[in-house]
């Protein structure tokens, strides 16, 4: 075999292998179809939920920063000028026809996620509305715009006035269309810390509870009447509709030990928990502490039959305490005044 019949099978091969090669380097592309479509993550490590040109534009960034778009197309180019574009008209219009093919793909997928978001967002819109007017009294004005956060989970993005800066929380559906899960008053807390504290001094007034316990009482806020308020607006107005529950106490004591621990907790039993009992569920916590130390954590359990003459109380300490205690995982009795 003469040297030039080497060349020309040397080129043949190369030719084949580099076409195949061309045409394999277009299958990290039919990614960005299958993200239109099913969504992905925003991070690399996790984040939102994101569908339709919002996931493509994400894909083809994350694939550019770790270079397996920019090695196809920079392999496409070259073969494309060096070997497709000397050969037949053929091979040429195929090879220019698969981008073309994969664009429109894309394009198609990214119309049809629209389509179906617009449709899941008409589909939910009133029943959003209506449940936001509900529980929480908002008329429409406050609910400023409503978004698809999750399509497939059925979770929107909710912007209202209430919240600082027309921010947004998000809604859950269930199987059924319903609201199962909402945010409102996890974010509207998480923007003003301060909410909970004037909660506690309103709670102190309306029940008469001493400022030993109200700097630190915990709640489980179920619902707030928002009706005409908007961020920046006094809470005073909010308070007397809140609905909640207390579910636990902080108290600051020094030179504790078990005797004085027992004490507060009768006192608190005997002389708070029946004005605020109906606030309360099946048990309450009171966690004390000295000026330095987290101390004791305590679980109170309210009777089953609503009587409040006795209970009892499982003591247990964190794991920093300074208390030596002998009460560890015990439960003692507790006994009301009368």
């Amino acid at each position: 075999m003469g040297k030039n019949d080497k060349r020309s099978v040397t080129g043949l091969v190369f030719g084949i292998i580099g076409t195949v090669v061309f045409f394999v380097s277009y299958m990290p592309f039919l990614l960005l179809i299958n993200y239109a479509i099913d969504g992905m993550q925003a991070g690399l490590f996790g984040g939102p939920y994101v569908y339709g040109w919002e996931a493509v534009s994400n894909a083809f960034i994350w694939l550019c920063i770790f270079p397996v778009y920019p090695v196809c197309m920079l392999y496409q180019l070259l073969f494309g000028l060096l070997y497709i574009r000397k050969r037949s008209l053929v091979l040429k219009i195929f090879a220019a026809s698969i981008p073309a093919l994969i664009i429109a793909a894309i394009l198609i997928s990214c119309l049809s996620y629209r389509i179906k978001e617009n449709k899941l967002l008409e589909d939910s819109r009133d029943d959003i509305i209506d449940y936001l007017e509900d529980k929480y009294n908002m008329s429409e004005d406050q609910i400023t715009d409503i978004q698809v956060d999750e399509y497939d989970g059925n979770v929107f993005d909710v912007y209202t006035t209430v919240l600082p800066g027309n921010r947004s929380f998000t809604v859950s559906l269930g199987d059924d269309g319903n609201v199962a899960i909402d945010g409102l008053i996890s974010q509207f807390i998480g923007f003003n810390d301060d909410f909970l504290d004037g909660l506690s001094d309103y709670v102190a007034d309306e029940y008469d509870i001493p400022d030993v316990y109200t700097p630190h009482i915990y709640y489980n806020i179920e619902s707030i009447d928002f009706e005409g308020y908007e961020d920046g607006d006094s809470f005073e107005s909010l308070y007397v509709s809140t609905e909640y529950r207390i579910n636990g106490f902080q108290i600051t004591y020094n030179n504790i030990n078990d005797d004085t621990m027992t004490e507060l907790l009768n006192d608190l039993w005997s002389d708070e928990i029946p004005k605020i009992a109906d606030k309360i569920d099946d048990y309450f916590m009171v966690y004390i502490y000295t000026d330095n130390t987290r101390e004791y954590y305590i679980q109170v359990f309210m009777p089953d039959d609503g009587s409040l003459d006795e209970t009892t109380a499982l003591v247990d300490l964190y794991s920093d305490s300074t208390v030596n205690s002998d009460l560890v995982g015990q439960r003692i009795e507790l006994h009301s005044a009368g």
